[in-house]
C-alpha cells in the first residue's frame, strides 16, 4: 500500500487538487463512489454513495478501481482522527494506493509517517493573482503520472 499525502496550510489547494485528481481518474475510466465528507459516517457505513456525476460542496471521500489498482481518496486534513481512522479503515481494506489531505504538521502527519511507503506532496499557498487552477491541475497531473499510471 502507498499513501500519498497532500500537505500544506489551509487554503493551499489540497481539496481543489484532490478533486481535480478524482476527476482525472474518471476521465480515464475508473469505476468509483463518491461519499460526502461524514468520516466516521462513513467509516461506519451508514452514509450512501452519491449518484454518479454529483459532487459535495467541499470535502468528500472517494473509493475507486483503477487499471487493478483499488484507491481511497479523501479530502479530510483538517481533523487529525479523521486522517488517521480513514487510512486505517483502508489500509484493513487492503488499498492499494491512499491519496489523502494533511495539514503541515501535526498527529495526522506523524501519523503517516508510520506507513512503509508513503509520500508527502507539498502544496504551497499562492499569493493574489496566481492562476489556481492551474496549479492545482499540474499537481493532479503530476500525482496521476507519477503514482497511479
Amino acid at each position: 500500500m502507498k499513501v500519498i499525502a497532500l500537505r500544506g496550510i489551509s487554503n493551499s489547494g489540497k481539496t481543489s487538487t484532490s478533486r481535480k485528481l478524482a476527476e482525472i481518474l474518471i476521465s480515464n475510466g475508473a469505476s468509483y463512489k463518491i461519499y460526502p465528507k461524514k468520516i466516521q459516517k462513513y467509516l461506519k457505513g451508514e452514509l450512501l454513495p452519491m449518484a454518479q456525476g454529483m459532487w459535495p460542496n467541499g470535502d468528500f471521500i472517494m473509493e475507486c478501481s483503477f487499471k487493478g489498482k483499488e484507491i481511497g481518496l479523501a479530502t479530510a486534513g483538517d481533523w487529525w482522527k479523521d486522517v488517521i481512522d480513514i487510512l486505517y479503515f483502508w489500509s484493513k481494506q487492503g488499498k492499494d494506493l491512499i491519496v489523502l489531505c494533511c495539514r503541515s504538521k501535526g498527529f495526522a502527519v506523524s501519523g503517516i509517517k508510520k506507513e512503509k511507503d508513503y509520500v508527502f506532496v507539498r502544496m504551497e499557498k499562492l499569493k493574489a493573482g496566481e492562476d489556481w487552477p492551474a496549479y492545482c491541475s499540474a499537481k493532479a497531473n503530476e500525482i496521476f503520472k507519477k503514482y497511479i499510471l
